[in-house]
């Protein structure tokens, strides 16, 4: 596990409220909608005035989170971008607070650059089921073939979470694992 790993007994909607909760945010970028459950969750964490920036390319879940997004009432707080998340986040200019990143987890070091680009100094991202089910201690040789690249690219962003000295990293060992990353500098 990379070094500053936290074993905990929180679950992952503790830690999302109590990362959130010492920033209340005025801008929340997610990357990975789904049916839109975290976004409505953070939705209530945000400053009066906050807004949230989701993203997802799937047509069954983007349709899903609209639903979801009128019937918990924070349809008024949040913007969908469709895409694949690379590519959007290539074209967006913003600057957020808060980051989840909860989309394909081999792609978590492509969109990594974006992601602190575009957050603030002192923001926080958050990255999801970043274990891989244990696998990423696992020497790669022992990974099912399938899931080698997976691996290999999880590695590398815990990796480089864990050594950029612009930021410090907590491996928190919750359900899948949680990333809590903190830019201490641009």
């Amino acid at each position: 596990m990379p070094e500053g790993t936290v074993k905990t007994g929180a679950s992952p909607g503790n830690v999302m409220q109590d990362t959130e909760a010492l920033q209340r945010p005025v801008k929340i970028l997610e990357i990975g909608m789904a049916v839109g459950f975290s976004a409505s969750f953070m939705c209530g964490y945000l400053k009066d005035g906050g807004h949230l920036t989701t993203i997802d390319r799937y047509p069954i879940m983007i349709e899903a989170a609209k639903e979801n997004f009128k019937k918990m009432g924070v349809e008024d707080k949040v913007t969908m971008k469709i895409g694949h998340a690379e590519n959007v986040l290539a074209e967006m200019n913003d600057n957020f607070d808060f980051i989840f990143m909860d989309a394909a987890k081999g792609k978590y070091i492509e969109f990594l650059p974006h992601c602190l680009r575009m957050l603030r100094k002192g923001g926080i991202i958050v990255a999801d089921d970043v274990l891989q089910d244990g696998r990423v201690a696992q020497k790669y040789e022992e990974i099912p073939r399938r899931q080698r690249t997976i691996h290999k690219r999880m590695n590398e962003f815990l990796t480089e979470i864990s050594n950029d000295p612009k930021l410090t990293s907590a491996i928190l060992t919750i359900g899948d694992g949680v990333a809590v990353i903190r830019k201490k500098e641009d």
